[in-house]
């Protein structure tokens, strides 16, 4: 199964019911996170706690307890030593509190641990070489941006990460981080987030995203069936491709080739012949079972000698003959006077045959000024500069929080959205919400967003799931494809990667 995202509010509610419905001891669930932590933190780094200076950051709430109880477990596992550990805390407890936050705290003292508040830290020198920096000032309590002597933790743990080498470990989200998040306000810059499962949908803000680091999963904690009954409300998954895969079926051993779906593509123009070819072979890659690649004139000698499997012919094409199972418009298709004329024919005849249909590039203003009625099945695949223009916001608010507006488009316009970013995001006309975690630098390059169109109608055209799906599975292979490129190289290479990745999923038997 995918997992479940929640936002930091629905978190916070799984925390509170956990303990006063479902009769979860808040200490058991501290213990609990701060041990899952500690394993996973030293499966991701190894041995290297033991010989480098930690200091870690509290707050006051169960995201610094979390942080307490980790750094106990890994003292107790001799995976870190006392005497290299600093706790730094905005307020020390008093005598008479016991929080899971304090009682931890009162652990760490009685094995050795040197602690100090907040005040007396910074005014004081510091010359101890720093490995390791624990961040657990706030956590998904967060209702606002943080001020005080929590935003001056935060600045002081940046600080040193510019100036050291140290590595910063936030605990369940980098501290200033939550849903209203935006870019104006303090967070830690964290190197790894251990996210405790169910994972908070903020961490993958585009905005935020460089923010997070690596992202460890830390399940286990709360039981699958609490978390279930409030997730499920917010209808959002992270997609991996070994989960996304799944969810088209296998290409069957009796198949022919127009059970395979067989993809139109309109695009291309002069200095643009290159997102055509691109177009095509992703459409091909994810096992299409015939590509018809339509362009103008003056592109069809370029093409029809290099198309290398795939059928091309003019826009003065016969119509008279199959009619495409998907049919996508353009990668590269540019502004030419008889591109809105097209465009309309092209979706009306989509329409009457029952066509699904796949807008990317040069097509979204023409889809936009049509005012066409949507067609079922419709994906729009924008990347961050053309949704800005298409739903007309600010590039801050398309990558801090695209996901109200593009939830409002989706449903007005009954389509399916792919938005394209460091991050992928799916949205669906009925609130689904499906993210795949990009941060794959050799997708930052022409042509990745053209081959991405052609995967998403290649299996769009084999009419086996709904393009919600399509669209999370297209966007999972090309991320995972992405990741598997050696160098940076041309997108057919690309295409090759992600062929065989296809093959391996849904070909082989």
């Amino acid at each position: 199964m995918a997992m479940r995202l929640v936002s930091t509010e629905t978190s916070a509610l799984i925390d509170k019911t956990a303990s006063t419905e479902w009769g979860l001891n808040p200490f058991a669930l501290v213990e609990a996170a701060g041990r899952r932590m500690a394993d996973k933190l030293s499966a991701f780094l190894g041995t290297v706690m033991r010989s480098v200076r930690i200091i870690a950051f509290m707050g006051s709430g169960n995201n610094s307890a979390d942080a307490l109880v980790m750094l106990k477990a890994l003292i107790l596992n001799y995976e870190a030593r006392p005497a290299n550990c600093l706790l730094v805390i905005n307020r020390l407890p008093m005598e008479t509190e016991q929080t899971p936050r304090t009682e931890a705290f009162k652990a760490l003292v009685k094995m050795g641990v040197p602690f100090s508040d907040f005040a007396s830290w910074a005014t004081s020198s510091h010359n101890e070489d720093i490995g390791i920096i624990v961040d657990g000032i706030a956590g998904t309590g967060l209702k606002g941006r943080l001020t005080g002597t929590a935003a001056e933790m935060v600045q002081r743990i940046n600080e040193i990460k510019r100036k050291t080498a140290a590595i910063a470990v936030s605990i369940d989200v980098p501290s200033g981080l939550f849903d209203e998040w935006a870019p104006d306000m303090p967070v830690v810059c964290a190197d790894v987030t251990l996210a405790v499962e169910p994972q908070k949908f903020c961490l993958y803000k585009p905005a935020a995203r460089i923010f997070v680091g690596n992202i460890i999963n830390v399940d286990g904690v709360f039981p699958q069936a609490l978390v279930e009954s409030f997730a499920s409300k917010e209808n959002a998954e992270l997609f991996a491709w070994e989960t996304a895969q799944t969810l088209i079926p296998k290409i069957t051993p009796d198949v022919h080739k127009y059970q395979r779906g067989l993809v139109e593509i309109h695009a291309g123009c002069m200095g643009s012949a290159g997102a055509a070819r691109i177009a095509a072979a992703g459409a091909q890659a994810v096992g299409a079972g015939l590509t018809r690649l339509l362009v103008d004139e003056a592109l069809y000698p370029i093409l029809a000698a290099s198309a290398g499997g795939v059928m091309v012919a003019t826009e003065a094409y016969q119509e008279d003959r199959r009619q495409p199972d998907a049919v996508l418009l353009g990668p590269g298709w540019g502004d030419a006077p008889d591109r809105p004329s097209l465009f309309e024919k092209t979706l009306k005849r989509a329409a009457v045959n029952g066509a699904a249909c796949v807008l990317d590039a040069d097509a979204l203003p023409l889809f936009h000024a049509a005012n066409l009625i949507p067609l079922q099945g419709t994906i729009l695949t924008p990347h961050v500069g053309e949704f800005i223009k298409f739903a007309h916001i600010s590039k801050e608010t398309a990558l801090s929080n695209p996901i109200p507006v593009l939830k409002k488009i989706s449903a007005e316009m009954q389509t399916t959205i792919l938005f394209k970013s460091h991050v992928l995001i799916v949205v669906d006309a009925d609130g689904r919400i499906g993210v795949i975690d990009g941060e794959t630098p050799s997708l930052a390059a022409g042509g990745s967003g053209d081959l991405l169109a052609g995967m998403a109608t290649g299996l769009a055209a084999r009419r086996i799931v709904d393009p919600f799906l399509c669209a999370v599975a297209a966007a999972s292979l090309l991320v995972k494809a992405g990741k598997a490129m050696d160098a940076f190289t041309d997108p057919l290479e690309l295409a090759r990667i992600v062929s065989k990745l296809a093959f391996e999923a849904w070909g082989k038997r």
